[in-house]
């Protein structure tokens, strides 16, 4: 072959493997690694509530036509503060962070927890980062409320992904009074820079643009939209942000920007060498405590008319 047959087939190799790579980046953004409950139980030694001695009431939630999410109510039989909800990040699901309704219940807290859509137990293929997830946190707030529990005082613990969609859905929802954001990513665009950037040496960024641009058509979402830090001026209720100092995922250094954007009532709390997704468990105790003292001061017991039904 001459010189012009193989400069085609090369040109042609590059365009393939240049699709190749934004194909697989759509499926890395839009897909999520479902952690099964028996994985769970593996990793924590629990999976229900039963195993933590706790009564859980299954909750099942039609968001969508033919796209059920999956989750726990449990209630307290304390002197009631409002309903807390936990929303979890990608690649995670609500079963490992079970072992909160312990701590909260006793404090007067009723709590919820759920699989996000494409993720754990629920129905969905796409995760899509808040933008159809905050619509699906309102519709798992108004279930709840069927079921007899008082949602007019919620507070909402988000992880990463959790989190932005807890900012996201309470500029929309003032049932939310209070919010604690861990891991909290800054803007979307950039979260995905910096998750490939740990993954992959050197993903160049025209293939990152690419794919990014392509996921949120797939996904139906607007992908400029999603950023927490732009949002953050617009919220007056309070907010605590958590944060790892060994997370590589999220920079830590966006916390900061995040507190500085957000008017008071804020607090910042920095837990030394905990990674992303690990801020709750390499907390321990202390972060807990540190939890349990925020709620205090703003989640205060309820009046007797606002206690459940």
């Amino acid at each position: 072959m001459n010189f012009w047959a193989w400069f085609v087939i090369a040109l042609i190799a590059v365009f393939a493997l240049y699709e190749l790579l934004i194909r697989a980046g759509v499926y890395g953004i839009l897909r999520s690694y479902r952690r099964t409950p028996n994985r769970v139980r593996r990793e924590f030694g629990f999976a229900e509530p039963s195993d933590l001695g706790l009564e859980g009431e299954e909750l099942e939630v039609e968001v969508e036509p033919g796209l059920i999410l999956r989750g726990f109510v449990c209630r307290t039989d304390q002197p009631r503060r409002g309903l807390l909800v936990y929303h979890h990040g990608i690649w995670d699901a609500c079963r490992p962070r079970l072992q909160t309704a312990v701590r909260m219940l006793p404090l007067g807290f009723d709590c919820l927890f759920f699989d996000a859509r494409g993720h754990g137990q629920s129905g969905g293929r796409y995760c899509t980062y808040g933008a159809k997830e905050r619509h699906d946190l309102v519709k798992m707030l108004d279930a709840t409320q069927k079921l007899g529990v008082d949602t007019s005082h919620t507070v909402v613990i988000g992880h990463s992904m959790g989190a932005a969609t807890a900012v996201y859905t309470a500029l929309m929802d003032d049932r939310i009074k209070a919010l604690v954001l861990e891991a909290c990513y800054r803007d979307l665009p950039t979260a995905i820079r910096d998750y490939a950037r740990v993954y992959v040496i050197g993903p160049p960024d025209a293939v990152l643009r690419s794919a990014q641009k392509r996921a949120a058509r797939k996904g139906d979402f607007n992908l400029e939209e999603l950023s927490p830090l732009k949002l953050m001026p617009r919220l007056k209720i309070p907010v605590l942000f958590v944060q790892g100092t060994a997370d590589r995922r999220i920079k830590p250094r966006y916390a900061q920007e995040h507190y500085d954007a957000k008017p008071p009532p804020r607090d910042l709390h920095y837990i030394e060498g905990a990674r992303h997704g690990r801020v709750w468990h390499e907390g321990g105790e202390a972060y807990l405590d540190k939890l349990e003292e925020w709620l205090g001061t703003h989640m205060p017991v309820l009046e007797p008319q606002s206690h459940n039904a």
